[in-house]
């Protein structure tokens, strides 16, 4: 199927684009003056009538404007970075955000000249473009732009901006399109087939491993969750019935729940852990701000995921809720900590933000584990006494108070072979199993890969 939707997409994905809000000019994006595309012209002149293209390209210029005047990239900038000083930069992102009727509004006026130029086939496609660009938009805009305000929080567009050589490899290895080798009878689909869902996977794989060089996984993880909304609203696959949905989840909440059973045991630990190095490093005090925070958090981190439970809440989301839970935790530990082991509470949030990633990648297994008998059989021999000595066992490294990454990494793997091992002995193996194993412990030593 032959449409004028795809250049209608990379029209408008320029106008945004072009504001250089990042260092994007050389995506090789196409400047998209449709004066380029002689085809265009003859399209829309032979469809829709005389005079149907220079509407067109009125409408264009009219879009343009209406993008400037919706927002200033450089006030954008300015109001960004005085936000980040108070930490108000949702009230920035939400300012623009309820602007959103009136750009949509443009677009409309854009699309409505357009759609005289298109097949009835080209005009559905349009409308699956349209409705990718507003799913952009509510993924943006969500809770006042909180995602995008946590990107720039996080280093997002620092991260980005010193990796823009890979990312831009990245797209131009994937779309690309030269305005020459367009005419009215090859025409560029936009229509997302298998083929373009595959080359978006491939995009989203590429671009995410570039930023996952960052030093925050943050930015990674948003992107990766920007593409994945992207993909869910262009890429559509058949779903199950939202009820039965719910009703799985709430047969396996006491799995997810029964996380908070082991708490106490775990707090007494941590708290015997970190008592003699907060005397050491603030002695005035550090220690009862640790623990304040410390149980903050912990009820915090409960009463959001009762709230917004994990798999119904998307996983970006239960992860931002996450974060937003410990941050104080995290900066009164680092005070406690020395100098080489500050990086600690941000390498065990991001083994905890991995772990969440790991659950929602194998939601439909662990939803499932009832109806697979070799899953069902390895959890029930993990449950036998014996067992739990055994795995108990696997924790019992060498007692090292240090906290240096090189030496919590050391532990990790070593743990990681001990529990490898027993699942191998206690388990009949299969894809399942395999994937789960593999799946957990690259989440837990993910981390540790620039040791």
């Amino acid at each position: 199927m032959k449409t004028l939707a795809f250049v209608a997409f990379l029209s408008i994905s320029h106008l945004v684009v072009s504001g250089e809000l990042l260092d994007l000019e050389n995506l090789e994006i196409p400047s998209v003056d449709l004066d380029d595309f002689a085809a265009i012209k003859e399209r829309c002149d032979k469809t829709g009538g005389p005079g149907t293209y220079d509407k067109l390209k009125a409408s264009k210029e009219s879009l343009r404007t209406c993008i400037t005047q919706f927002a200033n990239v450089t006030a954008v900038r300015e109001e960004v970075e005085e936000a980040k000083k108070t930490g108000s930069m949702d009230e920035v992102f939400g300012k623009y955000c309820n602007k959103r009727p009136k750009l949509a509004s443009c677009v409309q006026d854009f699309t409505d000249k357009l759609r005289p130029c298109l097949n009835s086939d080209e005009n559905k496609a349009l409308n699956t473009t349209l409705n990718v660009l507003k799913q952009l938009g509510d993924f943006v805009c969500y809770r006042d732009g909180d995602r995008i305000a946590l990107f720039i929080a996080e280093g997002g567009v620092e991260c980005i901006q010193s990796h823009i050589e890979g990312i831009k490899s990245c797209v131009n290895s994937t779309f690309k399109v030269e305005p020459t080798t367009i005419n009215t009878n090859s025409l560029p689909t936009f229509v997302m087939d298998k083929k373009k869902c595959d080359d978006l996977g491939k995009l989203q794989n590429c671009v995410v491993e570039e930023l996952e060089k960052c030093q925050e996984s943050t930015p990674a993880n948003i992107v990766d969750a920007l593409f994945k909304f992207v993909k869910r609203s262009a890429c559509p696959k058949k779903k199950r019935s939202v009820g039965i949905y719910h009703n799985i989840v709430k047969r396996n909440a006491a799995l997810i729940n029964s996380f908070y059973d082991s708490t106490p045991a775990l707090k007494t630990n941590f708290l015997k852990a970190f008592k003699t190095k907060c005397s050491e490093n603030v002695p005035d005090g550090g220690y009862e701000a640790f623990t304040l925070n410390l149980e903050s958090a912990t009820h915090c981190i409960r009463n959001k995921t009762r709230d917004e439970p994990i798999f119904v809440t998307p996983a970006i989301d239960f992860k931002a809720n996450v974060n937003r839970c410990v941050w104080n935790l995290i900066e009164k530990t680092q005070a406690c900590l020395p100098e080489n082991e500050k990086y600690w509470p941000k390498f065990y949030l991001d083994i905890i933000q991995n772990l969440i990633d790991f659950l929602y990648d194998n939601k439909d297994i662990l939803l499932h584990i009832s109806t697979r008998a070799e899953l069902m059989n390895c959890f029930q021999n993990f449950k036998q006494n014996n067992t739990k000595k055994e795995v108990a066992k696997c924790f019992e490294v060498p007692e090292i108070n240090s906290l240096r990454k090189d030496v919590v990494c050391w532990k990790l793997t070593n743990i990681k072979d001990c529990v490898s091992d027993q699942v191998q002995k206690k388990c009949i193996r299969d894809v399942a199993i395999n994937k789960l194993t593999n799946d957990f412990f690259k989440a837990i030593i993910k981390p540790c890969k620039h040791v």
